[in-house]
């Protein structure tokens, strides 16, 4: 099992980068034997 975290801070003017380079680790990561699941999350109290 293996579990991945990806976490960032709160530089608002960076998110969308943030994002879209979490979106292709994800591709990286679903290639990986053993992988459960990636999850993508926001914060709603910013």
């Amino acid at each position: 099992m293996i579990v991945v975290i990806f976490e960032m801070g709160p530089i608002l003017e960076k998110a969308e980068r943030c994002f879209d380079l979490a979106g292709i680790f994800r591709l990286e990561l679903e290639r990986v034997d053993g992988l459960i699941s990636v999850e993508r999350l926001q914060s709603l109290n910013t």
